[in-house]
């Protein structure tokens, strides 16, 4: 049986607690730059405290608990003693010490009739516990419960010790807290990159999925950006994804419904407001609960609708056609745009009161021409999605060499013009594996059906002269060599430059065929 607390000689609390704080130096230092997670590292610290408390202290302190509080509700950041599914503490007793802002102590809670009912008490086998909050520069931030299943007196040390211990651990909070938080989102950006058919490895899409870790988990409105094709739809999916998945998704194309159709479905209406409105009908806003509203083409909304999208992003509130009632949105709003929104405001197209609410939070999505390396895994989902559209049996195969062949053209369409591609592709073979022959030739037609898409908007990438120019140039470079076979003589010739001025710009522009088409050359 441990000895009473407060019995013996008083231990050295200062050095204890010296000792404590170079460890949480240490551990602070090496997670945030390795971008651990704290939890575990956490969790040994809560331990050590413990042994303190037993051994120095007397009392048979058996669990432990870190919380931190915020806007969002209690988040366990470490423990000691529980098990992985019993990172919980009472809820009573976390809840009457930040009302009070006080330590709460019981030495003998099945006796006591403050603390006997408490469900969680009971049903761990509680026999004492203290409950101490946790204060930093903003007030009351977390508490640090330490319990026993023994009915034993707290005494005076154990008291003075356990807050001195809680003032320690408060003076790291914040930084713990706020490292959490941010793996927490990394973690919620690596879960919406596996997202079904969101592919994002590429260094071009890093900050894409940064974002949706950092967005997923809150409620502001979102701004998606990008060329027609790039994806818009998968990044809203990925958000949504982060949050819940289990919550409504609810996409609308603007640009593809008539402006007399598109008030009824974002607001809704009621019975008899208009010809064939036969039934109160809610909008999308309200429809979609606390899940995700997708409104694709954003820059295409009239200016009236604009106004009243504008009211249910800065209120929160709805009304539907014909009602005089207001209606709560709890719905996360993602828009989309391919247009330049800030020249349609400088235009008049778009209510600058309507921009300066949803431009805070943007996601850019690059071009598909911006993140090649992306490419072989887009035209796995692309052989996939043919499978289902054209009714086959099996997914045919591309040869290993189509994938630099497929990279030789830049994609103005980007994915959606791949996917369109390689359908296409699909539907004109009957072999199991298509050849490379086969995807050049088709490759080569496409292009020229294209020609003035590929003359205009695949060039410029926004990143700034020289990039655009060494982008330009590999792809002319790679196009004449997949058209002459890889013959380097030939290329050149169709290039009008020496042959020793292509192999040199090859070289410079890290071009080589030969590592993943098998051509020969010359």
């Amino acid at each position: 049986m441990s000895k009473k607390a407060g019995a013996g000689s008083s231990p050295d609390i200062r050095l204890l607690l010296y000792e404590l704080r170079k460890d949480l130096d240490r551990l602070l230092s090496h997670a945030i730059d390795d971008a651990e997670e704290m939890e575990p590292l956490l969790d040994r610290v809560l331990e050590t405290a413990n042994r303190w408390l037993v051994l120095e202290l007397g009392w048979p302190v058996e669990r432990a608990c870190l919380l931190a509080v915020d806007k969002d509700g209690r988040h366990v950041l470490a423990s000691s003693g529980m098990n992985s599914g019993e990172r919980e503490v009472s809820r009573t007793v976390v809840e009457r010490t930040l009302e009070e802002a006080r330590m709460i102590a019981s030495c003998a809670v099945p006796n006591d009739p403050e603390f006997n009912p408490a469900e969680s008490l009971v049903r761990s086998g509680t026999g004492s516990f203290l409950s101490i909050p946790l204060r930093d520069s903003g007030g009351l931030a977390g508490v640090l419960y330490l319990d026993s299943r023994e009915r034993t007196l707290i005494g005076p040390a154990a008291r003075r010790a356990a807050t001195e211990l809680a003032e320690t651990l408060a003076a790291y909070l914040d930084t713990i807290h706020r490292h959490h938080r941010s793996v927490r989102r990394a973690s919620a950006a690596r879960a919406a990159a596996r997202f079904d058919g969101f592919v994002a490895n590429a260094p071009a899409m890093h900050r894409v999925v940064e974002s949706i870790g950092f967005f997923c988990g809150l409620t502001v409105p979102i701004l998606i950006l990008g060329e027609s094709g790039v994806g818009k739809e998968w990044v809203a999916r990925a958000l949504h994804s982060g949050r819940n998945q289990r919550l409504p998704f609810i996409p609308l194309d603007v640009a593809a419904r008539p402006a007399s159709l598109i008030e009824g479905e974002l607001f809704g209406h009621e019975k008899g407001t208009f010809t064939g409105a036969s039934a109160d009908r809610a909008g999308i806003f309200v429809a979609a609960g606390k899940g995700t509203v997708f409104l694709d083409e954003i820059g295409e909304l009239s200016i009236d609708h604009q106004v009243k999208l504008l009211r249910v992003l800065q209120e929160g509130t709805v009304r539907r056609l014909g009602s005089k009632r207001e209606e709560r949105v709890e719905a996360r709003i993602v828009m989309a745009t391919n247009r330049p929104l800030a020249k349609d405001l400088m235009a008049g197209r778009f209510r600058a009161d309507l921009y300066e609410r949803v431009r805070p939070h943007v996601i850019e999505v690059p071009p598909l021409r911006e993140r090649l390396e992306d490419l072989e895994e887009l035209t796995t989902v692309s052989l996939e999605r043919a499978e289902q559209r054209l009714g086959l049996e099996t997914t045919p195969a591309l040869d290993p060499g189509c994938i630099e062949i497929l990279k030789s053209w830049q994609w103005p369409g980007n994915i959606r013009e791949l996917h369109g591609f390689v359908e296409r592709l699909v539907a004109r073979t009957i072999a199991r594996v298509i050849p490379r022959s086969l995807c050049r030739s088709e490759l080569e037609l496409w292009m020229r059906e294209r020609p003035d898409v590929a003359k205009s908007k695949a060039i410029v990438s926004g990143q700034g002269l020289k990039a655009d120019i060494r982008r330009y140039e590999i792809s002319l470079i790679r196009r004449a060599l997949m058209v002459h076979g890889g013959v380097k003589t030939a290329a050149a010739r169709s290039l009008r430059i020496p042959e020793a001025t292509l192999r040199s710009r090859m070289k410079a522009l890290g071009i080589d065929l030969r590592a993943k088409t098998g051509v020969a050359g010359d």
